[in-house]
């Protein structure tokens, strides 16, 4: 076919397009094809299969971490002293051991455990310095992983059974409320004897906390001019042995 005859036909399907025979023969068309990719689209979509999801596993070298701990503050010659671990534990390092110790006796969440590859999980103090310190610094749970390399939800574990297992470890003893004829008793005597001063049962001790999310409605009473911010007064009243 030579190119006069193609133009020539060109021009005779230009032409006839232009009427509606020819309008509805291109929408026919246009139609069909249409058809056909949806077609092929639908049959790719039964023939492929969905590559499954794989979880990242993360080495977070939980021992290593440990040893860092160990070596801050529990070695013989720590990094930080006595009063650097009160400051940042909020308690003294012997109330630390005692606590850690009796969530370690009582409760197997808290004991250093194998996974199924047989690594070695979590020690006790790991679990117990993450708890305090999202209750003393309240960070949240993911920022553990810097220097503890423990995940989220390792860290919101710790947190939330470090709360229940040591109210339900001591509450009969400290988180009770005291005895007029046996406890208040020995209070009274105990700081007659020592101060002089009879019917005192312990020191009271106050401090703000500043209050980040406090309502619209309590900001008016709850802000103080020379804090400028919105805080809440805490008030306890301690025995001579710190009963609270």
């Amino acid at each position: 076919m030579d190119s006069s005859s193609s133009s020539d036909s060109y021009d005779k399907f230009v032409l006839s397009s232009s009427s509606d025979d020819g309008a509805k023969l291109i929408l026919l068309v246009v139609m069909m094809v249409m058809k056909a990719i949806v077609e092929v689209e639908v049959a790719d979509e039964g023939t492929s299969q969905p590559q499954p999801k794989r979880r990242k596993y993360i080495v977070r070298e939980r021992e290593t971490s440990n040893d860092l701990l160990v070596s801050d503050y529990f070695s013989r010659e720590p990094t930080h002293d006595k009063r650097m671990f009160r400051h940042r534990f909020r308690m003294s390092k012997n109330l630390f051991l005692r606590v850690s110790k009796d969530l370690e006796d009582t409760y197997a969440f808290f004991r250093q455990r194998s996974d199924a590859r047989g690594n070695l999980g979590f020690t006790t103090w790991q679990k117990v310095t993450t708890a305090l310190r999202q209750l003393a610094y309240s960070n949240s749970s993911d920022i553990m992983d810097d220097y503890l390399r423990m995940s989220a939800r390792v860290a919101r574990e710790s947190l939330h059974d470090f709360c229940v297992f040591v109210i339900e470890l001591y509450m009969k003893r400290y988180l009770r409320k005291p005895t007029f004829s046996d406890d208040m008793q020995q209070i009274l005597e105990h700081y007659t004897e020592y101060h002089g001063l009879p019917g005192m049962i312990g020191s009271l001790n106050c401090m703000k906390w500043w209050w980040e999310i406090c309502p619209t409605a309590c900001q008016g009473s709850h802000t103080r001019g020379y804090h400028g911010m919105l805080a809440m007064m805490l008030k306890v009243v301690a025995s001579q042995d710190l009963w609270i």
